[in-house]
């Protein structure tokens, strides 16, 4: 999966980090690079956390859910003549027209390990092709609409502490619908420095989503998210997303916290499916 928004924007440059279970922009990782900027160069893992480098930023022109190329930020690219399909969320990045996927060869996270290509899974159950993507070029602001019904936004109910944040018709320019992580650390904030945060600071199956004043001297694990395409996890339970509380498409529906499809089903969870639209 591509950047906070591979999936829409063109020719970004990103960081491909392996993500073997839930992980938050900032937090350190693990990257494809590229050993050289030269023809044949390997391309393995490499411990990268937040440093982005000239062999382990790519750019992919296309964008996500879009065949093209995947190209080092030299002028090298990803096995020269093959073209490649980056998904949006914790998705794999597939070659296009066989059913083999880029993977981690044997699970190793070693510095060093070259990457393979493996027959892909199709149930996004095998870590090893499960990639994330941290921005190299971070947003200024985004909105977030919901992907089975894109003319609903999460939505500050008003800009007060305790605001519910809810669903509602996109309004493009809407205060209360454009988000900014003004620390990058993975807050969801307006711009009058309240954040999304969980109501109660509990981390359980139900727990309403509101606004609260951002914390900024120190990590409130309660106001973390990872806001790109896809499962939106949480900092407090990164088994955990924000959800459209019983599928209700009205405007005006509160949100929740709840257990993410991604990591208890093979059977997509609609309610936890969002694109985020980033402004640079």
């Amino acid at each position: 999966m591509f950047s906070r928004n591979l999936f829409s924007v063109l020719s970004v440059s990103v960081s491909l980090s392996l993500c073997t279970n839930a992980q938050f922009i900032g937090e350190p990782g693990n990257c494809l690079a590229a050993t050289n900027n030269a023809d044949g160069a390997a391309v393995v893992i490499e411990e990268c956390g937040n440093n982005a480098t000239a062999l382990n930023s790519w750019v992919v022109p296309q964008g996500a859910d879009q065949i093209g190329t995947i190209q080092i930020f030299g002028d090298k690219i990803v096995f020269e003549d093959q073209m490649w399909l980056p998904s949006g969320g914790e998705a794999t990045i597939k070659w296009p027209g066989t059913s083999k996927c880029v993977d981690l060869t044997n699970s190793d996270l070693a510095d060093g390990n070259q990457i393979q290509i493996w027959d892909c899974d199709e149930t996004l159950s095998n870590p090893n092709q499960i990639w994330n993507v941290l921005a190299v070029t971070e947003p200024k602001s985004f909105t977030v609409s919901l992907k089975k019904d894109t003319s609903l936004c999460i939505t500050a109910s008003s800009n007060a502490t305790n605001a519910a944040v809810v669903v509602d018709t996109c309004k493009p320019g809407s205060v209360l619908q454009t988000w900014s992580d003004p620390k990058n650390n993975g807050q969801i904030a307006l711009a009058d420095n309240q954040c999304i945060t969980l109501d109660g600071s509990i981390a359980n199956d139900g727990t309403k989503l509101i606004l609260s004043p951002c914390v900024e001297s120190s990590v409130d694990i309660f106001q973390l998210w990872s806001h790109q395409t896809g499962v939106l996890n949480s900092g407090a339970a990164a088994k955990s997303c924000i959800d459209l509380t019983n599928g209700v498409e009205t405007p005006a529906n509160q949100l929740q916290l709840w257990t993410c499809w991604l990591f208890t089903t093979e059977v997509d969870n609609t309610n936890q499916d969002w694109i985020v639209n980033n402004t640079f």
